[in-house]
């Protein structure tokens, strides 16, 4: 049992022991991490407009500013508010920067879904760290950390559905500077959407929906279509 703001909390202990992990290295991730400077952020944002005749939303560039000022980010956001273009920005600077980034998700479809959008490989978490069996037949990972991932950035989507396991094993195989995850849904009717900040991180930015809406030069018009079932 461990007290946690004065309650009784059970634990099964692997998983007590990844949560543990995860917090304290989450927390040295974002206290070590290099910061780029906000004045080459909005040099690089210019660019990155004029080079491929692009418009950022000024809440999507405050999203990229803000995921590189810090060492780890949950970016969130509804359908459609603009988080595949706010994500292929922080990708391209990270780029231009001279920074390795890895793309991941918790499932197969996640990840090819991820590759489709961003123009570039995306893998299932079991896939980066390169799972393999030992002669007992348990599973490991060919990266860990004495062979850890070589990146700078580690980008997760659809992180709410990522195990505390499987996260701790990112933070602890990955030589990261960064990590940071995206997700539509950070609370979950269950309640248990703490657990999804304790692994990941606080939300570091959030997409609204309406405001962005607001903004936008086109209209939404939903076409209904029918079928016999």
């Amino acid at each position: 049992p461990v007290k946690i703001e004065g309650k009784i909390c059970l634990y099964l202990k692997n998983y007590f022991e990844a949560e543990r992990d995860i917090a304290r290295r989450l927390d040295l991730l974002n206290k070590t991490a290099g910061r780029m400077d906000v004045g080459n952020i909005v040099r690089f944002t210019e660019r990155l407009e004029a080079e491929y005749g692009i418009s950022y939303a000024p809440m999507q560039k405050k999203a990229i500013a803000t995921a590189l000022e810090n060492g780890v980010m949950v970016l969130t956001g509804g359908p459609g508010t603009g988080k595949t273009t706010t994500l292929n920005g922080v990708i391209h600077l990270c780029l231009k920067a001279g920074s390795t980034v890895l793309l991941a998700a918790p499932t197969g479809r996640a990840a090819k879904r991820m590759t489709e959008l961003t123009g570039r490989e995306a893998k299932t978490i079991h896939r980066l760290l390169g799972t393999d069996y030992d002669e007992n037949g348990q599973l490991v990972f060919q990266h860990n950390e004495q062979n850890p991932l070589k990146a700078d950035v580690v980008i997760v989507d659809e992180c709410h559905h990522v195990s505390a396991v499987n996260f701790e094993k990112v933070l602890k195989n990955a030589n990261a500077k960064y990590v940071y995850g995206l997700t539509a849904t950070p609370t979950r009717q269950d309640g248990h959407h703490p657990i999804i900040f304790m692994q990941c991180g606080p939300i570091r930015y959030k997409v609204d929906a309406k405001e962005q809406a607001e903004k936008r030069p086109f209209e939404h018009y939903l076409i209904p279509r029918f079928t016999s079932f």
